[in-house]
């Protein structure tokens, strides 16, 4: 039984190894000699989770009350407007950079700035658009910016 945990062990170590993409991060960008000057020629992909986006002001809150009808036994909203939605897997281009933050345009005028640590990105939890202020609904997987390492632009 140990040996088939080992052989299960080792191919997953395998595979992990195998894939082409990698976390961006500040650490990953020195690791590949990437210069900030080429972050805007890499392309980047969403992984682990889809980017969802809610128009806070237009909600639609729903209140469900008790028997007696005063007492809120229930309380919740949802959206009856429009969402940005970014599937996982979208892919994009960095159309600006600054030292520790990417903008990643995923196309149909969508732009969101992803703030890099050494190790790790995240999304910013906020988008304003035509006046409107979208927030980033969290889930138990983040989501996360990568990049194909087999398509880096040649070292110089």
């Amino acid at each position: 039984m140990k040996a088939i945990s080992n052989i299960i062990a080792c191919a997953s170590i395998i595979l992990g190894s195998c894939t082409a993409y990698e976390e961006v991060s500040l650490n990953s960008f020195r690791e590949y000699n990437i210069a900030k000057s080429d972050w805007g020629n890499i392309q980047y992909v969403l992984k682990g989770h889809e980017l969802l986006y809610t128009d806070i002001d237009s909600r639609n809150n729903v209140n469900l009350l008790d028997q007696d009808k005063s007492t809120i036994k229930e309380s919740y909203s949802y959206l009856i407007q429009d969402n940005i939605r970014i599937p996982k897997g979208c892919s994009g281009i960095c159309v600006d950079h600054s030292m520790n933050s990417l903008i990643i345009d995923f196309g149909k005028g969508i732009i969101v700035p992803f703030v890099l640590s050494e190790d790790q990105n995240r999304a910013q939890s906020e988008l304003f658009i035509d006046g409107r202020v979208y927030s980033l609904g969290f889930s138990n997987q983040p989501p996360g910016l990568y990049f194909n390492r087999r398509e880096l632009p040649p070292q110089k």
